[in-house]
């Protein structure tokens, strides 16, 4: 194998162990994400338990169940905003990832461009190496 080939293959090697880190990153920022939608799903919940019932309530109840209900929402919206934070960092990995895909599909396609370059000068080399061949016409 050429050094130029071998170069090819290697640079291949490095973009694909690139391509493997990007995606364990994308699987736990996947899974935070979910995490973090099933926190939110819960946080809508329990804020829609705690609203205000329809009977006589006494002051300080309401007062605390709207305490309440504000912290739920504070919490629900912080939650909200680290989900729409998580997706456009998977959405960033994805581009990169393709990018890395495409670089990888062309450096195998250099390594196989050199590695017929090097097989074709090594028969030019062979062809060269050999006697001539003399013409022997039928008679």
């Amino acid at each position: 194998m050429s050094r130029k080939a071998k170069l090819f293959e290697l640079m291949g090697k490095r973009e694909a162990i690139a391509l493997r880190r990007k995606a364990q990153s994308l699987t736990k920022i996947e899974a935070e994400r979910a995490t973090h939608d099933a926190l939110c799903e819960k946080l809508a919940q329990m804020q829609a338990d705690n609203a205000p019932g329809a009977g006589l309530m006494h002051p300080r109840t309401l007062y605390a169940k709207s305490w309440y209900s504000g912290k739920l929402q504070s919490q629900r919206e912080m939650t909200e905003e680290r989900v729409n934070f998580l997706q456009r960092e998977a959405d960033g990995i994805r581009q990169t990832m393709t990018y890395l895909q495409r670089k990888g599909d062309i450096l195998t396609q250099k390594t196989y461009a050199a590695k017929a370059e090097a097989q074709q000068e090594a028969e030019e080399k062979a062809q060269s190496l050999m006697p001539p061949r003399q013409n022997r016409g039928i008679l």
